[in-house]
C-alpha cells in the first residue's frame, strides 16, 4: 500500500465519525512519509497513537495555526551525489535545514562516507570529504537512494 493512499487517509480521518483505526502489516517502504503526515495531524491538534501495526486517529476538531514548510529534502539527494562525484564541489542548499519531519534527511547518513554535510545560516553547505569507491548500500527508507546513488554503484 502506498504512502501516499495512506497519507491521503490519514488526513480525513479527524472528520470521520469513528476516526480511523489503521492496520499496516508488511513492508514499509515508506514509512518517513506517513510519520511525516501524522506529526502534521498532531501540529494542528488530532488526536493520533501509533503502535507497531495499527494506527489510530481519533475523531475531533483540527485547529488553524502557523506551520513552516521545509524545504524538500527529496531533491537535495541529487545534489549530495554531485558533490559525491566532483572532487571540488561546494554546493549549499539555500533555505534546507536538518532537524524536520522529513525521512529522505537521512540522506545525510547516507552520503556522510563521501560528503560532508554542514549546517550555515544560509542552508546545508555540502563538501566533498572522501572518493566513491566500493558499493553503496541502498537504505530503503530514503526514497531518492536508487535513482541518485546508481553511478555510485560498482
Amino acid at each position: 500500500m502506498s504512502s501516499q493512499f495512506i497519507s491521503a487517509v490519514l488526513l480525513i480521518a479527524p472528520k470521520m465519525r469513528e476516526g480511523l483505526r489503521l492496520r499496516w502489516t508488511g513492508r514499509r517502504l515508506s514509512e518517513p512519509y506517513v510519520r511525516m503526515t501524522i506529526e502534521v495531524l498532531r501540529h494542528f491538534g488530532a488526536r493520533v497513537e501509533v503502535s507497531d501495526e495499527v494506527i489510530q486517529v481519533f475523531p475531533g476538531p483540527l485547529h488553524a495555526k502557523p506551520i513552516t514548510v521545509p524545504m524538500d529534502w527529496s531533491a537535495a539527494a541529487f545534489w549530495f551525489e554531485i558533490v559525491a562525484l566532483a572532487k571540488d564541489a561546494r554546493i549549499t542548499l539555500e533555505g534546507l535545514r536538518t532537524g524536520t519531519w522529513q525521512g529522505d534527511e537521512r540522506a545525510i547518513e547516507l552520503w556522510a562516507p563521501w560528503v560532508k554535510a554542514e549546517q550555515t545560516a544560509d542552508g546545508l553547505m555540502l563538501s566533498p570529504q572522501g572518493h566513491p569507491k566500493g558499493t553503496l548500500r541502498t537504505n530503503p527508507s530514503i526514497s531518492p537512494t536508487p535513482p541518485t546513488s546508481s553511478s555510485l554503484w560498482r
